[in-house]
């Protein structure tokens, strides 16, 4: 160690007393040409501007310890110095743990820029250095389009560990804010991204904990990149790592109180720094700055001062009632009383700029329900609770045709059925209530198993209204997950069409279709195939509109392909698909989205089946489509044909290429879908073929073992099997210890009950050692 320079204690007191932005001028002046002295003092400097100290601690506590040290001969980091494969090329920053440069890539073997981040010599600790390969491997969990991404790491000459991260060409969010002068609506939008960002590294089981302005870079075209998760921790059965150098690490001004009470920090701490973040988007101002000032209210419309000017104003009426709400019920002192996740507070601030009702703020129960019952959005929950509402719409038009159709008849009977259904879900849904019921929240899974409870005796003399009930509960329970329920319903809706005076074949068909894919899933193909074709026959062969009939021809063909692809049949699965695709099209005027999704089904089988060429153009002429413009036309439609896309590159060997849009893929069905979905392992999966392609083992590695680490959804098991014979072949090339144990564990589920033939094939070349 060597003697302290007399100068450190003089100039660093010296430049606390000023304001933050003349520090560095002022310790480069004072320094000289003393290049030690200064990387020393701006290192103090940095940790006092983060506030990433000890929340009971001053910075001239720390400043003896970072002065003495003195880092061996050689170790000492400079522009070209190596790390790695990597060139430093300029400094971009220092703080607690370490140095973050901007480096290139410099082995001959490819260009690349990048942030690399070093840990500082006077750290290399057992625990930090176990902390900072912790960090490392949450990194090589995460594949969001707004975290930067990890690409590499290890340890440098020195024994010092780094890891490389994609270098994120931005500017800071307090410096994007007072450059652009961003509207309202614009800082909105990237907080809701920079929300489920969050809400997506806590699906993944990670906690951030250190969430700040500082840790958010916006790029040239406006979206938010996350950076940072060295002091985030994993959350694993419930136990949230509390550790002193956590603390130490801990930005206090984004701290959430039990931080500041020294307690256990999760996922509520991280939305109530999301709750600060948005705060000073909204103002401008810090909260934590304005409570230590004394302030009498801190609600977002009492703490703006000003207006901002031009096309960025912002006004206190702006502000008032929903966005004061929202902010301050994501910063409650007590984490109960929070939003219970990122994902439900990214939610809210969607439904303020969709013009909905949020819920931060109270609602009476009729305005509760009347919110609830408008909704038309094709997602599960939406789908439920929009059964009354669509039975609503479809009584009018109905009501339109009874004044002026012929068969005046058959559509006041319609009308009748749809009143009916209308009045029946609208009784459900006011027994569901929480406050007219019980006092107690209602999952929309409760509502609909009470629907289909009731409708068995209290629908038993109207088999009609039973029928078309249960066929659309039947639906809903599929899209949220509850096969046992979806089975129940879709089962009596068949009874009931037995029993109906006129039986409809569309609802035989959309019921009888379901339940056969169901057998598939319970290993039951061939039982399946015939039920399906059966339907088709009768579809085929019968009179009607093609509106009605139409749609269910193409849903049947569509069912078909899946069964006979996951069978081995893959001619007959390519001809179900385009039999698909050509009945989508005799009604694509009624079913644009329909139409569309069945053509990007082709493309994903088309480059399932090795044709990436086919696959590519399918999926590109989907994209071009005008009709992919259309209302109806949900947002998942344009991610499925952007995933498929990458599906066919990957065919094509361009593996490159479809990473990035892979990792977008994922992202964005997690947002639309859940983390755990089936739709989202499906392209995790893809992810780690394409990792496995580019040799990044770890990684996909990684990405196989998250999938099977998720609970079993229901789906049909060859597509976990596929999982783990991928992740057999990615050990046995890693040459890993447990290589041996999961070529057996994926030659077992391959080859047994329910297996595949190609799957097993594969598996059997791996233990061969072929």
């Amino acid at each position: 160690m060597t003697d302290p320079d007399p100068r450190h204690a003089r100039i660093l007191r010296a430049a606390l007393d000023l304001p933050t932005g003349e520090r560095d001028d002022y310790v480069a002046r004072e320094c000289g040409a003393d290049e030690t002295l200064l990387a020393r003092l701006r290192a103090l400097l940095a940790l006092d501007a983060a506030a990433a100290l000890p929340l009971d601690r001053p910075v001239a506590a720390h400043a003896a310890a970072l002065i003495d040290a003195d880092p061996p001969a050689g170790a000492r980091l400079c522009t070209d110095s190596r790390v790695g494969p990597y060139r430093l090329v300029r400094e971009l920053g220092h703080g607690g743990m370490g140095s973050v440069w901007l480096a290139q890539r410099d082995d001959g073997q490819f260009q690349q820029q990048v942030a690399l981040k070093l840990i500082r010599m006077d750290m290399d600790g057992e625990h930090i250095q176990r902390q900072f390969r912790r960090e490392r491997a949450l990194l090589a969990r995460l594949q969001h389009p707004n975290i930067a991404q990890l690409i590499d790491g290890g340890l440098d000459a020195h024994g010092r560990p780094w890891f490389a991260l994609e270098y994120v060409d931005g500017i800071g969010l307090a410096a994007w804010l007072q450059e652009s002068s961003p509207d309202l609506r614009t800082r909105l939008a990237l907080f809701t991204k920079l929300c489920r960002a969050v809400a997506y590294a806590h699906g993944q089981l990670i906690v951030h904990r250190d969430l700040k302005p500082a840790n958010v870079l916006v790029q040239a075209d406006g979206e938010p990149r996350l950076l940072d998760f060295g002091i985030a921790t994993l959350v694993e059965q419930g136990e949230i790592e509390h550790t002193a150098t956590a603390q130490r690490f801990l930005s206090r001004e984004f701290a959430a109180p039990e931080q500041l009470r020294g307690a256990p920090a999760g996922t509520s701490a991280d939305v109530y720094a999301l709750g600060l973040i948005l705060f000073e988007l909204l103002t401008g101002q810090r909260y934590r700055r304005l409570a230590a000032a004394g302030e009498a209210t801190l609600r977002p419309s009492a703490a703006l001062t000003m207006t901002l000017p031009g096309d960025g104003a912002i006004t206190r009426a702006q502000l008032r009632g929903d966005l004061d709400a929202i902010t301050l019920r994501a910063l409650a002192d007590e984490p109960a009383r929070r939003y219970a996740d990122a994902r439900q507070l990214a939610d809210d601030v969607q439904r303020h700029l969709d013009g909905k009702p949020v819920e931060a703020r109270p609602d009476s129960i009729a305005y509760r329900m009347s919110k609830l019952l408008r909704r038309h959005r094709a997602t599960a929950a939406v789908a439920v609770l929009g059964l009354v509402a669509l039975a609503g719409a479809s009584g009018i038009a109905l009501w339109q045709a009874a004044e002026k159709s012929a068969e005046a008849q058959r559509a006041r009977l319609a009308l009748r059925q749809s009143e009916a259904v209308r009045d029946f879900m609208d009784s459900v849904f006011l027994d569901a209530n929480p406050t007219v019921a019980r006092g107690a929240d209602t999952r929309i899974g409760d509502f609909l198993a009470t629907a289909v409870e009731r409708a068995g005796h209290e629908l038993a003399d109207e088999p009609e209204v039973a029928a078309e009930l249960l066929t659309q509960v039947g639906n809903s329970a599929v899209s949220l997950g509850d096969t046992e329920l979806a089975r129940k319903a879709l089962a009596q809706a068949l009874q009931f069409n037995r029993r109906a005076r006129t039986p409809s074949l569309a609802i035989d068909a959309e019921a009888g279709g379901r339940l056969a894919h169901f057998r598939f899933i319970d290993g039951e193909p061939e039982p399946a195939l015939a039920e399906l074709d059966a339907l088709v026959a009768r579809l085929q062969q019968a009179p009607g509109a093609p509106s009605e009939l139409g749609a269910q021809l193409a849903k049947m063909q569509e069912l078909r392909g899946s069964i006979l692809y996951a069978t081995g049949r893959k001619p007959e699965a390519r001809a179900a698909g385009e039999a698909a695709v050509a009945a989508w099209g005799q009604v694509r005027a009624q079913h644009p989205a329909e139409f569309l999704l069945a053509k990007v089904s082709l493309a994903d089988l088309e480059a399932a089946l090795g044709d990436g060429a086919s696959a590519l153009a399918l999926a590109e002429a989907v994209l071009a489509d005008p009709l992919l413009g259309d209302r109806h036309v949900p947002p998942a439609l344009h991610a499925h044909a952007r995933a498929v896309r990458a599906r066919a590159l990957q065919t094509l060997d361009r593996h490159a290429e479809a990473a990035p849009l892979l990792g977008e893929t994922i992202a964005e069905f997690s947002r639309l879908f859940g983390a755990d979905a089936a739709m989202t392992r499906y392209w995790r999966f893809r992810l780690a073929e394409t990792q496995f392609a580019l040799g990044r083992l770890d990684q996909a590695q990684a990405t196989v073992d998250a999938i099977l680490a998720l609970p079993p959804d229901g789906a049909a098991a060859y597509r976990r099997i596929r999982v783990e014979v991928l992740g057999a072949e990615i050990a046995r090339q890693r040459k890993a210890a447990d290589a041996a144990a999961r070529i057996a564990a994926a030659t077992a589920s391959a080859c047994g009950e329910g297996g595949n033939p190609e799957l097993c094939e594969r598996a059997q070349r791996l233990r061969a050692g072929d």
